[in-house]
């Protein structure tokens, strides 16, 4: 398996590039869409690549069980690799960095911030980057989740991104962003929209950082592998 070839080919590159090094430690993002969008490829193989680069990651899932995203990742590497073998060996040696949990949907944010803390103390290695996947951002509670989600990323100095779905009856903004959404986004260094168009979905940057761009990202999320694709 050669990482330098997998991590320089990567589509993620160019969203680096684009969002000025992407989510960094002490920072969190959002990936949002409609139901069934996407929104687990782009978390996966965004860990898949940060995994590539001998990190560690928690990919906390609120809803999947831990035997379904565990196949997202194995499906991931199979997408990445030129044979089963490679899919294989990259796969057992990626999973030794990773921990994936279940919890509720609904389950008490002070218990989502218990279990990532007990995870981080009795792991055997630091971790880089959180991965909240299908946090509910309509709660009455997500604001002040949000603000104790960043504080914990300063403290414990990690990574952390959340994607969140919508619905398509919910109210646009002229971007046509639901509402509950636009109001959030602010709270986030950097923030995504996937959108499906034919046999793929685009990926829209609305935030990095302190800048809210208007020019096309230019990547996909692949229609067949659910890769993260230059278009």
């Amino acid at each position: 398996m050669n990482r330098d070839v997998l991590l320089e080919n990567s589509a993620l590159r160019i969203f680096e590039k684009s969002a000025h090094n992407g989510v960094q430690k002490g920072e969190i993002g959002l990936v949002c869409s409609l139901h069934g969008v996407g929104k687990t490829a782009y978390l996966v193989h965004l860990s898949v690549d940060t995994l590539l680069q001998k990190k560690h990651v928690i990919h906390v899932s609120l809803g999947d069980s831990v035997e379904h995203i565990a196949t997202w990742y194995k499906n991931t590497c199979v997408s990445l690799s030129e044979n089963t073998s490679m899919a294989n060996e990259m796969h057992d040696e990626l999973t030794k960095n990773r921990v994936i949990v279940n919890l509720s949907q609904r389950t008490d944010p002070v218990h989502i911030f218990t279990t990532m803390h007990a995870l981080m103390s009795k792991g055997n290695f630091d971790v880089d980057v959180i991965v909240i996947d299908n946090y509910d951002l309509q709660l009455q509670s997500s604001d002040m989740f949000l603000s104790s989600l960043r504080s914990f990323a300063i403290e414990a100095n990690v990574a952390v991104w959340l994607s969140s779905s919508f619905n398509r009856e919910d109210l646009r903004d002229e971007k046509n962003i639901p509402d509950f959404v636009t109001s959030r986004i602010p709270l986030f260094e950097v923030a995504l929209l996937l959108e499906s168009q034919g046999d793929s979905v685009h990926l829209n940057l609305l935030k990095e950082h302190d800048e809210y761009p208007d020019d096309p990202l230019k990547l996909s999320l692949d229609g067949k592998s659910l890769l993260i694709k230059k278009e």
